[in-house]
């Protein structure tokens, strides 16, 4: 026999395969039945349960009741007037700076030129201070102090931003971020 063919010698009396033939009907017997049992799993495989963008969780399973509700497009928080979420406003507006990306920066300001995006000088570096804030219905005011590391220099200024709420969240008044005097917001 060739060294490259396989050898169909019998293990025992009971082995079934004794020429390539017999081993050829055994692996088409062992696909069909493959085949059989792979339509028949893709068949009982879990489905979507009603309501739910997830397939992999069971109507029974302890988290069911949270997925569905983190998933409920209805039920998405939308942005609400605080505090905190208008100090950020103004955080994210020198953060866009610090990055390259006035783009990033315009999201949080309402009413920037156009200069803005086109010439805004990039932060090395900033820190804001004191950061104060109060809100009145969907307006706010933050008063801060901002270390602003620039080409040229640290300088410090301080400052009052006028906040309005939207409903993609809070913007910044440029004209209160220009009043600064800084060359990142242009006039």
């Amino acid at each position: 026999m060739d060294d490259l063919e396989p050898d169909f010698t019998p293990l025992s009396s009971s082995n079934p395969i004794r020429t390539p033939a017999d081993y050829a009907e055994v692996m088409k017997k062992f696909l069909v039945a493959a085949a059989i049992f792979g339509v028949a799993g893709l068949g009982l495989a879990q489905q979507a349960t009603q309501g739910s963008a997830f397939v992999d969780v069971a109507p029974c399973h302890w988290a069911k009741e949270a997925v569905d509700r983190i998933t409920d497009a209805s039920a998405v928080a939308k942005p609400q007037p605080s505090a905190s979420l208008a100090a950020n406003a103004v955080q994210q507006v020198f953060e866009g700076l610090k990055c390259g990306n006035p783009e990033w920066s315009a999201k949080f300001i309402a009413g920037a030129p156009s200069s803005f995006l086109l010439g805004a000088s990039k932060l090395n570096g900033f820190e804001l201070r004191n950061v104060q804030t109060s809100v009145a219905g969907n307006t706010a005011r933050v008063r801060f102090q901002v270390v602003a590391n620039l080409a040229t220099g640290a300088v410090t200024r301080s400052g009052e931003a006028r906040l309005s709420f939207t409903p993609e969240g809070w913007k910044t008044d440029y004209a209160t971020l220009s009043a600064l005097n800084l060359p990142v917001f242009p006039k």
